[in-house]
Protein backbone atom coordinates (compact mmCIF):
# COMPACT_ATOMS: atom_id res chain seq x y z
CA UNK A 1 0.00 0.00 0.00
CA UNK A 2 1.57 3.08 -1.11
CA UNK A 3 1.45 6.08 1.29
CA UNK A 4 0.02 9.21 0.63
CA UNK A 5 2.46 12.00 -0.37
CA UNK A 6 0.81 14.53 1.89
CA UNK A 7 1.61 12.38 4.67
CA UNK A 8 5.22 11.95 3.56
CA UNK A 9 5.65 15.97 2.98
CA UNK A 10 3.97 16.52 6.32
CA UNK A 11 6.10 14.07 8.47
CA UNK A 12 9.04 15.64 6.63
CA UNK A 13 8.10 19.19 7.54
CA UNK A 14 7.89 18.79 11.23
CA UNK A 15 10.97 16.49 11.39
CA UNK A 16 12.67 19.67 9.72
CA UNK A 17 11.22 21.83 12.28
CA UNK A 18 12.23 19.80 14.66
CA UNK A 19 15.65 20.04 13.88
CA UNK A 20 15.70 23.34 13.25
CA UNK A 21 14.63 24.33 15.95
CA UNK A 22 17.51 21.72 17.67
CA UNK A 23 19.99 24.04 16.36
CA UNK A 24 18.47 27.01 16.95
CA UNK A 25 17.69 26.52 20.75
CA UNK A 26 20.18 24.32 21.59
CA UNK A 27 19.46 24.16 25.09
CA UNK A 28 16.16 24.83 25.52
CA UNK A 29 13.05 22.17 25.45
CA UNK A 30 11.37 22.04 22.24
CA UNK A 31 7.42 22.33 22.22
CA UNK A 32 5.12 20.76 19.66
CA UNK A 33 3.72 24.28 19.31
CA UNK A 34 7.08 25.14 18.36
CA UNK A 35 7.31 22.74 15.91
CA UNK A 36 3.89 23.25 14.12
CA UNK A 37 4.56 26.85 14.16
CA UNK A 38 7.50 26.34 12.53
CA UNK A 39 6.05 23.19 10.46
CA UNK A 40 3.17 25.40 9.28
CA UNK A 41 0.97 22.62 10.51
CA UNK A 42 -1.38 22.93 13.65
CA UNK A 43 -1.16 21.39 16.48
CA UNK A 44 -4.15 18.65 15.95
CA UNK A 45 -2.11 18.00 12.11
CA UNK A 46 0.95 17.58 14.65
CA UNK A 47 -0.62 15.16 17.18
CA UNK A 48 -2.24 12.90 14.08
CA UNK A 49 1.32 11.98 12.67
CA UNK A 50 3.47 11.79 16.27
CA UNK A 51 2.74 11.65 19.96
CA UNK A 52 5.03 14.02 20.91
CA UNK A 53 8.68 15.73 20.54
CA UNK A 54 10.37 12.47 21.78
CA UNK A 55 8.37 10.31 19.10
CA UNK A 56 9.79 12.91 16.36
CA UNK A 57 13.34 12.94 17.66
CA UNK A 58 13.25 8.86 17.14
CA UNK A 59 11.78 8.92 14.23
CA UNK A 60 14.42 11.49 12.98
CA UNK A 61 17.07 8.82 14.41
CA UNK A 62 15.50 5.92 12.82
CA UNK A 63 15.91 7.55 9.59
CA UNK A 64 19.66 8.68 10.32
CA UNK A 65 20.55 4.88 10.99
CA UNK A 66 18.86 3.49 7.90
CA UNK A 67 20.49 5.99 5.92
CA UNK A 68 23.71 5.32 7.55
CA UNK A 69 23.47 1.91 7.81
CA UNK A 70 22.62 1.60 3.30
CA UNK A 71 26.15 3.67 3.28
CA UNK A 72 28.30 0.93 4.93
CA UNK A 73 26.60 -1.61 2.77
CA UNK A 74 29.36 -2.14 0.84
CA UNK A 75 31.52 -2.84 3.55
CA UNK A 76 34.30 -5.51 1.85
CA UNK A 77 36.69 -6.61 4.69
CA UNK A 78 38.78 -8.07 1.62
CA UNK A 79 38.89 -4.39 0.49
CA UNK A 80 39.56 -1.94 3.27
CA UNK A 81 40.53 1.37 1.39
CA UNK A 82 38.31 0.30 -1.34
CA UNK A 83 35.50 0.30 1.24
CA UNK A 84 36.31 3.12 3.17
CA UNK A 85 36.43 4.98 -0.07
CA UNK A 86 33.39 3.98 -1.39
CA UNK A 87 31.39 4.11 2.55
CA UNK A 88 33.26 7.80 3.24
CA UNK A 89 32.01 9.07 -0.29
CA UNK A 90 28.35 7.58 0.08
CA UNK A 91 27.92 8.99 3.51
CA UNK A 92 29.19 12.26 2.53
CA UNK A 93 27.11 12.73 -0.26
CA UNK A 94 23.93 11.44 2.19
CA UNK A 95 25.00 14.76 4.31
CA UNK A 96 25.82 17.35 2.10
CA UNK A 97 22.46 16.43 0.23
CA UNK A 98 20.35 17.55 3.51
CA UNK A 99 22.65 20.33 5.20
CA UNK A 100 20.04 20.72 7.86
CA UNK A 101 20.19 16.47 8.93
CA UNK A 102 23.95 16.87 8.13
CA UNK A 103 24.11 20.25 11.19
CA UNK A 104 21.47 18.43 13.22
CA UNK A 105 24.14 14.94 13.02
CA UNK A 106 26.62 16.86 13.68
CA UNK A 107 25.44 18.77 16.60
CA UNK A 108 24.34 16.01 18.23
CA UNK A 109 27.90 14.24 18.08
CA UNK A 110 27.92 12.06 20.98
CA UNK A 111 24.40 10.50 19.87
CA UNK A 112 25.12 10.37 16.43
CA UNK A 113 28.47 9.33 16.96
CA UNK A 114 27.23 6.26 19.01
CA UNK A 115 24.54 5.25 16.00
CA UNK A 116 27.15 5.32 14.01
CA UNK A 117 29.89 3.44 15.61
CA UNK A 118 27.03 0.85 16.46
CA UNK A 119 26.19 0.60 12.67
CA UNK A 120 29.79 0.40 11.81
CA UNK A 121 30.34 -1.96 14.43
CA UNK A 122 27.46 -4.56 13.42
CA UNK A 123 28.51 -4.31 9.74
CA UNK A 124 32.13 -4.77 10.41
CA UNK A 125 31.68 -7.66 12.46
CA UNK A 126 29.18 -9.16 9.91
CA UNK A 127 32.38 -8.92 7.06
CA UNK A 128 34.85 -10.21 9.69
CA UNK A 129 32.45 -13.36 10.58
CA UNK A 130 31.97 -13.79 6.64
CA UNK A 131 35.73 -13.60 5.62
CA UNK A 132 37.11 -15.49 8.82
CA UNK A 133 34.48 -18.02 9.61
CA UNK A 134 37.12 -19.36 12.18
CA UNK A 135 37.44 -16.21 14.23
CA UNK A 136 35.04 -16.53 17.47
CA UNK A 137 32.61 -13.45 17.11
CA UNK A 138 33.20 -12.63 21.37
CA UNK A 139 37.19 -11.96 20.03
CA UNK A 140 35.98 -9.72 17.75
CA UNK A 141 34.17 -7.50 20.52
CA UNK A 142 37.16 -5.33 21.55
CA UNK A 143 38.85 -4.70 18.36
CA UNK A 144 35.96 -4.14 16.30
CA UNK A 145 34.66 -1.56 18.87
CA UNK A 146 37.95 0.10 18.95
CA UNK A 147 38.00 0.72 15.16
CA UNK A 148 34.69 1.87 15.13
CA UNK A 149 35.17 3.87 17.79
CA UNK A 150 38.19 5.22 16.18
CA UNK A 151 36.97 5.79 12.52
CA UNK A 152 33.29 7.25 13.44
CA UNK A 153 35.67 9.72 15.76
CA UNK A 154 38.04 10.83 12.71
CA UNK A 155 35.07 10.78 10.24
CA UNK A 156 32.65 13.51 12.60
CA UNK A 157 36.13 15.39 13.16
CA UNK A 158 37.08 15.78 9.24
CA UNK A 159 33.61 16.36 8.75
CA UNK A 160 33.13 19.50 11.06
CA UNK A 161 36.60 20.70 10.39
CA UNK A 162 37.44 23.20 7.23
CA UNK A 163 38.76 19.87 5.62
CA UNK A 164 42.44 21.96 5.14
CA UNK A 165 44.50 19.07 7.16
CA UNK A 166 43.62 16.13 4.69
CA UNK A 167 41.20 15.29 1.94
CA UNK A 168 38.79 12.76 2.13
CA UNK A 169 41.55 10.52 0.40
CA UNK A 170 43.91 11.16 3.07
CA UNK A 171 42.10 10.37 6.01
CA UNK A 172 41.28 7.17 4.23
CA UNK A 173 44.36 5.93 3.13
CA UNK A 174 45.82 6.71 7.07
CA UNK A 175 42.34 4.72 8.68
CA UNK A 176 42.98 1.40 5.86
CA UNK A 177 46.36 1.14 6.93
CA UNK A 178 45.20 1.01 10.53
CA UNK A 179 42.23 -0.90 9.71
CA UNK A 180 44.39 -2.92 7.42
CA UNK A 181 47.24 -4.09 10.65
CA UNK A 182 43.93 -4.95 12.43
CA UNK A 183 42.27 -7.25 10.18
CA UNK A 184 45.63 -9.04 9.75
CA UNK A 185 46.01 -9.59 13.18
CA UNK A 186 42.68 -11.22 13.76
CA UNK A 187 43.23 -12.97 10.79
CA UNK A 188 46.37 -14.54 12.25
CA UNK A 189 44.92 -15.90 15.33
CA UNK A 190 43.17 -18.92 14.77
Amino acid sequence: MAIDKRIIKTKTNIKNAYMRLTLENRYQKITVSQIAEKANVNRSTFYLHYADTSAVAADIEKEISAKISSCLDCFDINDVYGSAFSIFTRLSAALDEDSVLSSYLLLLSNKSKNILETIFAEKTTDAMLKAYPYVAEDRLLYPVTFVSAGIVSCYLKWSASDKKVTTMEGLIKELSLMIDLIIKNLAEVK
